[in-house]
């Protein structure tokens, strides 16, 4: 009977032991098992921290090269709102220059007209001046003399028309303008006389028309005297030749 409970003792050894180390072996099993899944783990979180970071890549990589295109659109539009800028100032430019040039043809055509009418104003003037100076004749001149000079003491020889252009083109200038204020002829004009001791200085005006130059007298300062009446001219201004 000892003997039996040996050999269970034993056996339960025995069972005890294998099952220890079936137990063991479940272990060691359990954590190869637990490592691999924790390799697994680790890989399959690095496999999704690379997806996730090449997702962000891609993200950040197509918001680049949505920025950039959204740029380049906006730098486009701006470019073409310069463009049409330039275009609205070139057009407003060409319209003030078209305008510009159409005021320039209208003062042109004013001025020409303007032009044309003073010159039929100074041709006309002219012409009546030419008419009145053809109706000046030597009779006129000696009537007017006359008028104030008594002809057995002084006598006309003869009487001669004398016109400078240059002079005539001036005075007829100044007329017409003075006409153009709406004063009368008769107002502007006077049939005036002019007398001179030196005979020389007769040439001279024939010549060259009146020159205050010409004065020696210079009685009210340096000028040429006119008179109202021949008589005064004739008394004491007036030289005489051999003749």
């Amino acid at each position: 009977r000892q003997k039996a409970q040996q050999k269970k003792h034993i056996e339960d050894e025995q069972v005890a032991k294998a099952l220890q180390e079936k137990l063991n072996d479940t272990e060691s099993i359990h954590e190869a098992l637990s490592e691999q899944k924790r390799k697994e783990d680790e890989l399959l979180a690095q496999q999704l921290q690379s997806q996730l970071e090449q997702q962000q890549k891609e993200q950040q990589q197509r918001k680049k090269e949505s920025d950039e295109l959204l740029a380049a659109r906006l730098h486009i539009e701006y470019e073409r709102g310069l463009l049409k800028l330039e275009q609205q100032q070139m057009q407003s430019e060409k319209e003030a220059l078209k305008l510009q040039a159409m005021e320039e043809v209208e003062n042109a055509k004013y001025l020409l007209q303007r032009k044309q009418e003073q010159a039929q104003d100074e041709e006309a003037a002219k012409e009546l001046l030419q008419e009145e100076q053809k109706q000046m004749t030597e009779g006129n001149v000696r009537d007017l003399f006359y008028a104030s000079v008594k002809k057995k003491k002084h006598k006309i020889i003869s009487v001669q028309d004398i016109q400078g252009i240059d002079k005539n083109e001036i005075y007829e200038k100044i007329l017409n303008a003075k006409l153009k204020t709406g004063q009368a002829r008769d107002q502007i004009e006077r049939f005036l006389w002019h007398g001179t001791k030196n005979l020389a200085n007769l040439d001279l005006i024939i010549k060259n028309g009146f020159d205050r130059s010409y004065n020696t007298t210079s009685a009210y300062g340096k000028g040429t005297y006119f008179a109202r009446d021949a008589s005064y001219s004739v008394k004491g201004y007036c030289g005489r030749d051999n003749q």
